[in-house]
Formats: C-alpha cells, sequence, structure tokens
C-alpha cells in the first residue's frame, strides 16, 4: 500500500488481545457496572451524580450539530422529532431523544447542547458537558467527507478549545479544571460509518482490504486518538 492509505491498513502497534480470563473478569465488571447503575437510579435525589457529560460521534447521538454545517446528513425535518418534548425536528437523527440524552437524565444533567449551537457567550458559561457529535462522520478523517459532516479529529480540536479557552473562564485553577474532567462522563459513539461510507464504497472495495484488517486498523486510529497507551499489547 502506498499514498494515504499506507499507515491505515499497515497499523503502527500490535493488535488488541484478550484473553478468556480477562474477558471474564470484563463481563463480571459490566454486570456489577448494571447492577449498580440500577442501584443509584432507584435512589431519589437531585444532585448529579457527575459534574458533566461530553459527547463524542455519530448520528446515533448527534444533538444537532449539523444543522449548522453545509451536510446532506440533515434531521431538522419531519418525522424527525415527532416525540421530541416539542414534537419539532431537532436536528437529532430520532423520533425523540438519543441515547445520550437519556444518559444525560439519568446523571441528572441538562441535555448537552450541540456545540455549533451555542454563541461564545454561552459557550463560556456551560459547564454541564457539550456534544461534538455529527451525523455521518467516522473515525478516519475522509470518512462522511462527501456528506459534509464534522469528522472525529475536528470533534476532538472544538473540545481542546472548550477545555483550553471556554472552561477556564469558569475554573480559575488548573486543580479546578482537572477535577472537573476526571470526574465528568465521556460518551464516544464511532465507527459504523468508516464501513458505510469508506470501506464499502467502491474505490475502497478495489484495494482487497479484508474486514478483519479493516477493523484492526479502526481500533488502532481510534487508540491513538483516545490516547489509551495503557491498552495496548
Amino acid at each position: 500500500m502506498t499514498g494515504q492509505y499506507r499507515n491505515l491498513y499497515k497499523p503502527r502497534y500490535k493488535p488488541l488481545k484478550f484473553s478468556e480470563g480477562k474477558m471474564g473478569k470484563v463481563s463480571v465488571v459490566s454486570l456489577l457496572s448494571c447492577l449498580l447503575l440500577l442501584r443509584l437510579n432507584c435512589v431519589k435525589s437531585n444532585t448529579p451524580l457527575a459534574p458533566a457529560l461530553y459527547v463524542f460521534g455519530d448520528s446515533l447521538v448527534d444533538g444537532g450539530n449539523n444543522n449548522y454545517l453545509q451536510s446532506y446528513a440533515k434531521a431538522n425535518y419531519p418525522p424527525y422529532g415527532k416525540s421530541f418534548w416539542n414534537g419539532q425536528a431537532s436536528g437529532r437523527f430520532t423520533n425523540g431523544k438519543t441515547p445520550t440524552d437519556y444518559i444525560a437524565e439519568f446523571l441528572k444533567l441538562p441535555w448537552p447542547p450541540a456545540i455549533l449551537s451555542l454563541s461564545d457567550e454561552w459557550r463560556k458559561k456551560t459547564i454541564t458537558g457539550v456534544n461534538y457529535a455529527s451525523a455521518g462522520c467516522g473515525i478516519i478523517p475522509e470518512t462522511g467527507v462527501q456528506l459534509g459532516c464534522m469528522n472525529f479529529d475536528k470533534q476532538i480540536d472544538l473540545f481542546t478549545r472548550t477545555v483550553n479557552n471556554d472552561l477556564p473562564n469558569q475554573y480559575k485553577t488548573s486543580k479546578e479544571l482537572s477535577d472537573h474532567l476526571a470526574k465528568s462522563i465521556f460518551v464516544v459513539i464511532i465507527g459504523s460509518n468508516d464501513y458505510l461510507n469508506y470501506y464499502l464504497m467502491a474505490p475502497m472495495k478495489s484495494k482487497h482490504i479484508t474486514s478483519k484488517a479493516f477493523a484492526t486498523s479502526l481500533i488502532g486510529e481510534l487508540s491513538n486518538r483516545l490516547e489509551v497507551n495503557n491498552f495496548r499489547d
């Protein structure tokens, strides 16, 4: 492979490996986490369970960012929003709430607003989380380019701006800001469009890349962006 695809299909890392023992531990931890969440859900309190919810991803969690883009992927017309609180399409790719809207409600937080919907003033005041997701995007920067979406790299850039320029207006010390971020919840739902709008496209199919090799590369690309180096073998 040469050119822009060389690094994508020749990963610069070793694939993730999980033994049966590790997977068993993961399953137990997941089950315990679910039970804990159910227990917490029974606790009657108006105190937020986390200070903020930050959302990244694609149409599954887009809270309206594509409304502000020159994009072919929009959901600001009926029947979208039919079951939403005001019966109006909000830019969410659903008839009602997105999964992260429900997560926000569970955490007793406001729905995280779409980053592109916020004025400069409101960005500097918002401390309960922001939604950076954009329908049509993927992990790979080229995914969804033809749709005019906001790719994952751009979403990360906007979050960096939130941390460096906006949140310091409310948190005066680096420790306060670090504590806020450490206790916040981050949701990333992304990757399906890398198959639909990239891997399965005719030019890509001609490359004869196996689905397994592509999946391995996606994991590496996502890992590099999230900097989860401790999960690499």
